[in-house]
C-alpha cells in the first residue's frame, strides 16, 4: 500500500497550486502596486514640471524659502489632497554659475498587496531641471515716438505694453541681470543736456543774436474771400486747416531790432557716410543741432526698474519718421564704449552669457531722410534713401550679435512692412499689431522669448 501511494501522482497540481497560490498572489499584488507607482510618479512629474516652470522666470532673484513657497503652492494647485500628502521632502537646488535651478520631489505610495509581504510603502520621486538663456540680458527699446502716435491712443497703448514688459521682466525694485534702455525716436533723437560736453559730442553754445535795424518787405491784408477746409497731413496722419483767398494792399518797408535765439534741447543729427550708421570713430563727433525739438531723451541701460517705468510714461508724441535715427542709436546705448559705455563687451557677453537684444516699434513709414552731406539734420524727403538706410542699420546691428525683434504698429505701406520684417533677426521674430490689445501682446511675447526658460531635463 506504501509503495502503490508513492507512486501515485494523482492530486499533484492542485497540491501544487496550492503551495504555490500565494507567492503567484503576491507577484500579481506586486505589478499592481508597481503599475500604482508608476502612474502616480507620472502624475507628480506633471505636476513638478508645471510648478518649476511657474516661479522660474526670476528664480536667480528669489531665496530658497520664497521658492519653496511658491512650489508648494503651484503643487497643490495641481495635484489632489491624497497626492499632495504623499510627498515626503521638496529640495530645490539653485545654481548660480550653471543659471538652473533643480527640483526634487521625493513620496510614499501605500503598497496593498506588499503589505503582505512587510512592505507597506514604495518610494518614488520626480525631478525636473529649469535652465535660463543666459546670466542675463542688455535690451534697447527703439520706440516711435512720432507724431503719428499722438493719435487714436497710439501712445498710451505703447505706454501699457512697454510698462507691462518691464513689470514682467523686471520683478523687482532692481532688475537683477536685466538691463534696460530706451531710445525715443522722431526725425532725431535727444542724447540729454548732461551729455553737452561729452568728447563724442559737437555742439555750440546757446546764443542770443540781435541785429539793431533789420528791414523787410511786408503788406497787410485788406480782405479775405473763398474760405475753405483743406486737408493737410504731418508724418502720414490727416488733419484740416482753414484757407482763404487773400486781398493784400501796396507792399511797404518795416524796420527795426531783430532777435534771434539758438538753443540746444539735447537733439542731434547724422555724422557723415558711414559713421551716420555706425558705432565707431568718435573723434569724427555727432552733431548737435540747436533750435531742433525731438522729445524725450534717451535711458542708458540700467536694471532700476522705476526708472525705466517713469522713462516710458514720460514718452511724448510728436516730429516725424526716420527710423535710422532711432535704430542707429539703440546700437550705441548696448555697446560698451562711447557714447553710451553701460553695455558690457562683447568678450564679456561671451564669459558671461549675457544676451543683447533690440526691440523696434514703429507705426509709420520713412517721411524723412537725412540731408547728407549738405547738412546733418534730418528734414530732407527722399524716402528710397531712408528706406535704405533703415535696411543698413540694421544689417549693421545684426553683425553686432545684437537678436532684433521688430514691431509695425497700426496701418502702414507694406513696403514698410516688408522693411521692418526684414530687420527682424529672424522671421518669427517680427510682429504686426493692429491694435493696442495686440500690441500688448506682442511685448508680452517677446518677453517670454527673451526670459527663454525651458525644462534642461
Amino acid at each position: 500500500m506504501m509503495k502503490q501511494f508513492a507512486k501515485d501522482q494523482q492530486g499533484n497540481f492542485a497540491l501544487t497550486l496550492a503551495i504555490a497560490a500565494l507567492p503567484i498572489m503576491l507577484c500579481a499584488g506586486v505589478a499592481v502596486d508597481y503599475t500604482g507607482v508608476v502612474r502616480e510618479r507620472g502624475t507628480l512629474q506633471d505636476a513638478v514640471d508645471s510648478a518649476i516652470l511657474a516661479v522660474g522666470q526670476d528664480f536667480e532673484n528669489m531665496t530658497k524659502g520664497e521658492i519653496n513657497t511658491s512650489l508648494k503652492s503651484m503643487l497643490k494647485a495641481n495635484l489632489t489632497k491624497e497626492e499632495y500628502a504623499r510627498i515626503s521632502s521638496l529640495e530645490p537646488v539653485i545654481d548660480l554659475k550653471k543659471h538652473t535651478l533643480t527640483v526634487t520631489a521625493k513620496a510614499d505610495f501605500d503598497t496593498s498587496f506588499m503589505l503582505l509581504a512587510g512592505k507597506d510603502k514604495l518610494p518614488y520621486q520626480a525631478v525636473s531641471q529649469i535652465k535660463s538663456a543666459g546670466g542675463g540680458a542688455e535690451i534697447a527699446f527703439v520706440l516711435d515716438n512720432t507724431g503719428s502716435m499722438g493719435v487714436d491712443g497710439k501712445m498710451d497703448a505703447l505706454k501699457k505694453a512697454a510698462t507691462a514688459f518691464t513689470k514682467g521682466i523686471m520683478t523687482k525694485a532692481t532688475g537683477g541681470d536685466m538691463n534696460i534702455a530706451i531710445v525715443p525716436f522722431s526725425n532725431h533723437v535727444n542724447v540729454g543736456l548732461s551729455n553737452r560736453k561729452a568728447k563724442w559730442l559737437e555742439v555750440e553754445d546757446d546764443y542770443t543774436e540781435t541785429k539793431e535795424n533789420v528791414c523787410y518787405q511786408t503788406r497787410d491784408v485788406v480782405s479775405k474771400s473763398n474760405c475753405r477746409k483743406q486737408t493737410y497731413y504731418a508724418d502720414g496722419v490727416p488733419y484740416e486747416a482753414e484757407v482763404c483767398d487773400y486781398t493784400y494792399g501796396e507792399p511797404y518797408e518795416t524796420c527795426g531790432p531783430q532777435t534771434n535765439t539758438y538753443t540746444w534741447h539735447g537733439c542731434v543729427g547724422s555724422r557723415p557716410e558711414p559713421l551716420n550708421l555706425e558705432d565707431r570713430n568718435y573723434s569724427v563727433r555727432v552733431p548737435g543741432l540747436l533750435n531742433v525739438w525731438c522729445g524725450a531723451e534717451i535711458t542708458p541701460l540700467t536694471n532700476n526698474r522705476e526708472t525705466i517705468l517713469n522713462e516710458i510714461d514720460g514718452m511724448v508724441a510728436g516730429g516725424d519718421t526716420y527710423i535710422p535715427a532711432g535704430l542707429t542709436w539703440g546700437l550705441r546705448v548696448l555697446s560698451s564704449g562711447g557714447p553710451y559705455t553701460q553695455g558690457v563687451s562683447k568678450t564679456t557677453a561671451k564669459k558671461k552669457n549675457i544676451k543683447k537684444y533690440l526691440v523696434l516699434m514703429t507705426d509709420g513709414d520713412n517721411t524723412r531722410s537725412a540731408q547728407l552731406p549738405d547738412a546733418p539734420s534730418h528734414w530732407g524727403s527722399d524716402g528710397k534713401q531712408a528706406n535704405d538706410w533703415t535696411a543698413k542699420a540694421c544689417k549693421i546691428i545684426k553683425k553686432e550679435e545684437i537678436s532684433v525683434f521688430t514691431i509695425t504698429f497700426g496701418t502702414l505701406l507694406d513696403e514698410t512692412k516688408n522693411l521692418i520684417r526684414n530687420c527682424a533677426t529672424s522671421p518669427g521674430q517680427y510682429y504686426h499689431a493692429a491694435s493696442g490689445a495686440e500690441l500688448s501682446a506682442v511685448f508680452e511675447d517677446i518677453r517670454g522669448q527673451i526670459s527663454a526658460l525651458h525644462l534642461s531635463m
